[in-house]
């Protein structure tokens, strides 16, 4: 017989530890190195021994090494305050990770943003000679109109 594994519990416990990373960071953590950092994500793996923190900076995403090396000389700390806070037979250990997404979707943004500017400044003139007829027309068969 195959014992029954709850495979939601790992989702349900990264969230927790989201939640309580965040926290305690903003609060607890001194190191200057850290500043304001955002926890984006906490996977935790099926076991339960292992978390990896995904975090992104606010003030200097260029430099998220220094926060980084900040995170791993709070690991000990945080995860004796994890202990305090959450009702977990073991804590997991905490792996942070710099989460690359966000700044890739700012590079993405701004180039989209440099694209349009070079585009043409009224859209509406390209589109009106595209369209065929008066888009305030009313169509006929459908209710309300005066035509049909």
């Amino acid at each position: 017989m195959v014992a029954h594994r709850d495979t939601n519990r790992p989702r349900r416990v990264g969230a927790l530890l989201k939640r309580e990373l965040s926290d305690l960071i903003a609060r607890e953590v001194n190191d200057p190195n850290v500043g304001k950092v955002t926890i984006t994500a906490v996977d935790v793996a099926p076991d339960l021994k292992n978390a990896k923190v995904y975090f992104t900076c606010w003030q200097d995403e260029n430099n998220h090494q220094k926060t980084l090396a900040g995170l791993i000389r709070a690991r000990g700390y945080l995860r004796h305050c994890l202990r305090d806070r959450v009702e977990l037979r073991a804590i997991p250990s905490l792996h942070f990770v710099y989460d690359e997404s966000i700044e890739r979707g700012n590079r993405i943004s701004k180039l989209i943003d440099d694209s349009l500017k070079d585009a043409p400044k009224d859209m509406s003139e390209n589109i009106s000679e595209t369209v065929p007829g008066n888009i305030n027309e009313e169509l006929p068969g459908v209710p309300g109109d005066k035509n049909g």
